[in-house]
Parts: C-alpha cells; sequence; structure tokens
C-alpha cells in the first residue's frame, strides 16, 4: 500500500485526451468494439511499457514475470478473438 501512497503517475494529459477523444470518436460512430480495443490498448500501455524500468527490474524471476505479463496479453488476444466474430 506504501507503493501507492508514494508513487507518481507518469500519465500524461495528452495521452489522456487522446483516449478520450478516440474512444468518443468510435462511439460517435456507432463502433464500441474499436473503443473497447483503444481502452485496452491504453491500459496495457500505460500499465506496463510505461513503467518498464520499475516492473522489469522488481521481477527477477522469470516464471512469475511470465504469468504476470502473459496474463493481460492473453485477455487481450481473447478480446480480439471474441470481436472478429460475426454475430448472427
Amino acid at each position: 500500500m506504501d507503493f501507492l501512497l508514494t508513487s507518481t503517475p507518469h500519465i500524461t494529459v495528452a495521452e489522456v485526451g487522446l483516449l478520450l477523444l478516440l474512444t468518443a470518436i468510435a462511439n460517435v460512430y456507432g463502433k464500441s468494439k474499436i473503443a473497447l480495443l483503444v481502452t485496452c490498448f491504453f491500459t496495457l500501455f500505460w500499465a506496463f511499457f510505461l513503467n518498464y524500468d520499475i516492473l522489469f527490474i522488481s521481477y527477477r524471476n522469470l516464471d512469475q514475470s511470465f504469468v504476470y505479463f502473459g496474463f493481460p496479453f492473453l485477455i487481450l488476444l481473447l478480446t480480439l478473438i471474441g470481436m472478429l466474430r460475426h454475430e448472427e
């Protein structure tokens, strides 16, 4: 809990604005699946790639880090597969 209270966010206002702009445009055109995909991309970017030095230096054990980093990408892959299926 102390880590959450002492950490500083590295998300810029421009990134949040881009997220809001892209999801708003997608929702205006009725493409809610694309808006969900954009939100998932930004969440993964902010969670993993923006904090690369903190996360990859902290996790030295490859077995645990594979599970920790592989699970969200598996969820993203399953989301993409679910979005590409045609509903009848």
